[in-house]
């Protein structure tokens, strides 16, 4: 009992000596900024204090939900004015304590899992802490919103650091492979905004470090494959930063799930894409008509590779080989349906609408060309040749993985043309996607309205996906 009370004083002590001694005085030097990220920092003694005094025990729990009532307080009434924004205040540090809290209550549920509270709480300390401090005392390029390039290599760094720490002298439960692949993912998980990054960093580095050492070398390489296409697509400024951590997610479900042939397929799949964006770019090919332009969001990236995805999970527990062959299909059809969008833009005739029987704007949903259909057909059957080569199918296969790839872009164009909504433009009169032409807001065309090119994609790719499984799986 007495350990406990000892424990419990000390804590407190060492509180109020960071916000009343630390924080003081760093906020009559600097400002109270640099006092919160300080303060922030130092934070991380507390992991270490709970590992001496409270180690499996329920007290582990009451230290964190006892400051997520005192930070509550603070943000709500402003009492220390060395832990609060003086700006745009968000609860943040709110969310410090109950992100804690969680990872907390979840090792002492799971014994198994205390030890990995270090990676959770060491990122969300030291990581997050360092990425703030640097990047508002240094300056360099912004990479998204206010974070900067300077905060988000410091954040790698210094969390790497405090991960190797753990590895030579305390209980090296993950290899040095680990540590570097947390480090990177603690500044990935750092850029989310609103507060929240204090979740997605210690609870996913967290849960991540438990599964790194559970699953073993294959789970950490697919999450090293994962940030690297997130690096390339993200500072390539190819897909917003949101739709680049989907993009991470899919990349590593393909080959943790399916295996190496499946992450190179998917790879080779996006490597055309961007060789046919470019192309389209080099050409200078103008299209005004899309709704969407620049670079590709979150919602784009999970309306194309979500079912695949879930397909190619289901593949993995199911061990059904044909789920995985649909899984490919699936995402070489939207390769396809791309590849058709922008070859096809290159044609000198416009495009062809196969269900109003006439020709419409370039860029413009439902539209076909001579040249985009042709493109389609040699990628189809590009695909369709990787896949019998990697997985040893009968040869008759390659025509019937061709057309079921082709189908694809066919049904988007079907569903472009029948259900998209388009719009009108009262000055000119141009059918568009978009909301607003020539400066004013467009006039409701055709289509259902609340079905936008992504929802299009969407539901095209369930269809393609349902006919595949009719074909190979039930028939």
């Amino acid at each position: 009992m007495i350990d406990f009370v000892i424990g419990y004083a000390t804590i407190i002590l060492y509180a109020v000596f960071l916000i009343f001694g630390v924080g003081s005085i760093v906020k009559k030097l600097f400002n109270t900024e640099i006092s919160r990220k300080i303060i922030h920092i130092f934070l991380f003694v507390l992991r270490f204090l709970i590992d001496v005094f409270f180690k499996n025990t329920v007290h582990q729990i009451l230290i964190p939900l006892f400051f997520v009532f005192i930070n509550f307080l603070s943000y709500k009434f402003s009492i220390f004015k060395t832990i609060e924004r003086t700006g745009d205040n968000h609860p943040g540090t709110v969310y410090f304590a109950i992100a804690v809290l969680m990872v907390y209550t979840c090792s002492y549920l799971f014994s198994e899992m205390y030890k990995f509270t270090y990676y959770g709480v060491m990122a969300l300390t030291i990581g997050d802490g360092t990425a703030a401090l640097f990047g508002q005392t240094i300056k360099s390029p912004k990479i998204y919103k206010k974070k900067s390039l300077i905060g988000f290599i410091a954040c790698a760094i210094f969390t790497f650091l405090m991960f190797l720490i753990n590895f030579f002298f305390l209980d090296g439960t993950l290899n040095i492979y680990a540590i570097i692949v947390l480090a990177v993912l603690t500044a990935i998980f750092e850029l989310v905004d609103f507060g929240l990054d204090n979740f997605t960093i210690t609870i996913l580095i967290f849960l991540l470090a438990y599964l790194s050492f559970l699953l073993g070398d294959v789970f950490v390489l697919s999450l090293a494959l994962g940030i690297l296409v997130f690096l390339f697509v993200f500072f390539c400024k190819v897909i917003t930063y949101y739709g680049s951590i989907v993009s991470m997610f899919i990349v590593f479900c393909f080959y943790f799930f399916g295996g190496l042939n499946a992450f190179i397929f998917l790879i080779v799949c996006y490597l055309v894409s961007v060789i046919c964006s470019i192309i389209k770019k080099i050409k200078k090919t103008k299209i005004n008509v899309t709704k969407k332009h620049g670079k590709r969001d979150a919602v784009q990236i999970l309306v194309n590779g979500i079912v695949p995805t879930i397909l190619i999970i289901i593949y993995y527990i199911v061990k059904i080989e044909p789920l995985l062959i649909i899984s490919l299909i699936g995402i070489a059809s939207n390769l396809v349906d791309s590849v058709s969008s922008d070859i096809g833009c290159l044609s000198t005739k416009k495009p062809y609408d196969l269900i109003k029987r006439k020709r419409v704007q370039t860029g413009l949903s439902g539209g076909v060309s001579i040249l985009g259909i042709t493109a389609s057909l040699v990628v189809s059957i590009l695909c369709s040749l990787m896949i019998f080569f990697f997985y040893n199918w009968e040869w008759y296969y390659i025509p019937i993985f061709a057309i079921l790839i082709f189908v694809g872009t066919l049904i988007d164009s079907l569903l472009g043309s029948l259900i998209q909504k388009k719009n009108i433009c009262p000055i000119c009169g141009e059918v568009t996607e978009k909301e607003y032409h020539c400066d004013v807001k467009c006039n409701y065309y055709s289509g259902i309205k609340y079905i936008d090119n992504d929802g299009v994609n969407f539901l095209s790719s369930i269809l393609n996906i349902l006919i595949s499984l009719v074909l190979l799986v039930v028939i």
